[in-house]
């Protein structure tokens, strides 16, 4: 006959509370309750049940993830980090992959709370501010990756996108450039829209020529988009040109572009990528990028939901800065961090 939780509450002479509590490392349990129950559990070689628990507790153990595109590296480093952490606390990941779609993002959204998940993390979401107003009103267990959602009462976590575009302009412009070129992700993406208005604020103080590729409406930004994009500017751009990249999946399918042109990197085009993904260091000429720390992103977005669940916490901003990493497609092989990046910012 299997063991219950009522044969183990029995043994330990408890309720069946107090083993759900213990079970769930709840504080509110005193060591000698906590260490007879255990003792119950190992004597009756009981195996808990993970829905009985979840009913008789109110939890799930289980945390709902958003992601805009499963086969982007960049997503699955953050979402490692997410999952290591989620572990390391007895919680699982319930993952879902909206291809860029704020439709399906909502469903998602409305399927992992039929799921009754603990809480959510979305990450890089296209929804606009508006409709997460609406759909988040009430829910205090989200936390938000790459979108700035503190004014909805929403925990996020962000990187420096502006002065990443910044940064771009002025390494493309040390090659003396006829003009620079945006190759843009989703307009829908927060993190685009940051980096294309400091790019474009540069581009203007440096009284360069810029352009803007800007793809169609949900667009994944994949190395095949990327290279449609060169594709285009090469077709009206003079030579030679700048270019910054939404990502570096979109620079490498860029690159691939250039190569079958015939033109040179970084003598006719020298391209900037951003997110520091493993292979962006392996092509050849080897990209120049901005390394975003992905699993500490994801680690950071876990712990603030964590967090969350032991107490009433405020909204705050988590940036994560990243690092930029200058290689062959600017012409110079060398790392640096500016002075604005050198430590994680929090501001309440």
């Amino acid at each position: 006959m299997r063991v219950t939780i009522n044969d183990v509450a029995r043994r330990a002479g408890v309720s069946v509370r107090t083993v759900s509590r213990v079970l769930n490392n709840h504080p509110n349990v005193n060591r000698f309750t906590r260490e007879r129950v255990l003792q119950a559990i190992k004597e009756l070689n009981f195996v808990p049940n993970a829905l009985a628990r979840g009913l008789a507790t109110q939890e799930s153990r289980t945390i709902g993830v958003i992601i805009p595109d499963v086969a982007n590296p960049y997503f699955a480093e953050v979402l490692r980090g997410i999952e290591d952490v989620a572990s390391q606390a007895n919680y699982h990941i319930f993952l879902c992959n909206t291809d860029e779609d704020p439709e399906r993002e909502q469903h998602s959204i409305r399927l992992l709370r039929q799921r009754q998940v603990d809480g959510l993390i979305l990450v890089s979401p296209r929804l606009s501010n508006q409709t997460a107003a609406r759909i988040f009103r009430d829910d205090q267990r989200v936390v938000v990756v790459n979108r700035s959602w503190t004014h909805l009462g929403i925990t996020s976590i962000v990187t420096n996108n502006r002065e990443q575009g910044l940064q771009a302009a002025d390494f493309l412009a040390a090659s003396k450039p006829t003009c620079l070129a945006y190759l843009s992700g989703p307009v829908t993406s927060e993190s685009n829209e940051l980096r294309w208005l400091g790019f474009s604020e540069r581009a203007a103080e440096l009284k360069l020529e810029v352009m803007r590729i800007t793809p169609s409406l949900h667009r994944i930004p994949t190395i095949k988009r990327g290279h449609e994009a060169m594709d285009e500017l090469l077709a009206s751009a003079a030579l030679p040109v700048g270019v910054f990249c939404f990502n570096d999946l979109m620079a490498i399918g860029a690159l691939d572009s250039i190569a079958n042109h015939g033109l040179r990197v970084p003598e006719d085009v020298s391209i900037v990528g951003v997110d520091g993904i493993e292979m962006a260091g392996r092509v050849h000429p080897s990209l120049t990028t901005f390394v975003i720390p992905k699993i500490q992103v994801g680690n950071t977005a876990m712990q603030c939901l964590l967090d969350m669940f032991q107490e009433d916490s405020q909204p705050e901003e988590v940036v994560i800065p990243a690092v930029a990493v200058q290689r062959s497609s600017t012409g110079k092989a060398s790392e640096f961090v500016s002075s604005h990046q050198r430590e994680t910012s929090i501001r309440r």
